[in-house]
């Protein structure tokens, strides 16, 4: 059963993928947007190749208790940091992209 939560997630844009879209130029908003979910697609196989490996044959977790929140929470910190030294470098840029007028309304 899908909470409220999920309901609501998917007729909301994710900060990431809004900040894609926006910064891109106009003639390559899709292939932007195609990058975006590419690189989501390589987390969530990563993710899924490490709790792969973290697991037992039994189905058990090799990471007992909290260490395996810890362990994820560490990975997390961890891209935090990473991300940290990538925005120093990040140059901003605005296009400024003028709506196309339809002929019918005109």
């Amino acid at each position: 059963m899908l909470t409220d939560t999920h309901c609501h997630l998917g007729s909301h844009k994710f900060p990431t993928e809004e900040l894609a879209y926006t910064r891109a130029p106009k003639a390559m908003k899709s292939f932007v947007l195609s990058l975006f979910l590419l690189t989501v697609s390589f987390g969530n196989f990563f993710t899924s190749g490490v709790k792969y490996f973290i697991l037992n044959e039994d189905g058990s977790s090799k990471l007992p208790g909290a260490s395996e929140f810890w362990f994820w929470t560490g990975l997390v910190g961890l891209a935090a940091v990473l991300f940290v030294f990538v925005s120093k470098s990040y140059k901003s840029k605005t296009y400024l992209q003028e709506e196309e007028v339809d002929p019918v309304d005109a």
